[in-house]
């Protein structure tokens, strides 16, 4: 009798040891495999975070080598900015600056007069007639449509035509007069060009360094 029990506890025992032996092992099996998958998404998002931070940096790196990104913006050197420039003027926009003028008014009626920068834009299309008012005259307004810098804000300034940049008002205008010439095909290219202009300015920039 006695020895059925010593038997039976002994047998117990054993399963016991067992049983404990895979609860411990389960217990182990189950926490490499949530710190493996954990290991393994901080390895992906590790990868990911460099990825994007070597991405970011060829792209500073050619924004600062070329500001233009390959014919992508038009720079104004003289200035330190930049805008998108539309496809279709590639190669043929066309601007020039002038500085110490007056570029705006402070008020609609009795405003004081503001001293600033301007430079003013047009395309090959646009100065191919021989008779037109097109043309760009170095140190003077004209083009079709300028943009202007300030340190005051003109009162034709606002959220939909300009931005401040570095402590300076740009905002832009379209130029006085109607066509550079009265042919109705010279008429439409002015209306489109300063459409897109009007886009493209509204996103000015300063060049990334």
């Amino acid at each position: 009798m006695d020895m059925t029990n010593k038997n039976s506890q002994s047998g117990f025992s054993v399963i016991s040891l067992i049983v404990t032996i895979l609860v411990i092992t389960g217990i182990g099996l189950a926490g490499y495999y949530v710190w493996h998958k954990n290991h393994q998404q901080d390895k992906k998002q590790t990868t990911s975070k460099n990825e994007s931070q070597s991405t970011q940096k060829s792209s500073n790196s050619q924004s600062a080598s070329d500001p233009t990104e390959g014919g992508k913006y038009l720079v104004i050197k003289e200035w330190g900015v930049r805008f998108p420039l539309p496809p279709e003027f590639k190669d043929k926009l066309r601007y020039n600056t002038f500085g110490n003028t007056v570029v705006g008014e402070t008020a609609v009626e009795n405003g004081q007069n503001i001293q600033g920068d301007g430079a003013s834009f047009t395309t090959t299309d646009l100065t191919a007639n021989p008779d037109n008012s097109c043309e760009l005259k170095e140190g003077e307004t004209g083009g079709r449509i300028s943009l202007f810098r300030a340190k005051e804000k003109s009162f034709e300034y606002s959220e939909y035509n300009g931005k401040r940049i570095d402590g300076m008002y740009y905002w832009f205008m379209k130029g006085n007069g109607g066509a550079c010439s009265e042919d109705a095909n010279n008429i439409d290219l002015v209306d489109k060009f300063v459409s897109e202009m009007r886009s493209a300015l509204i996103n000015i920039e300063k060049v990334k360094e």
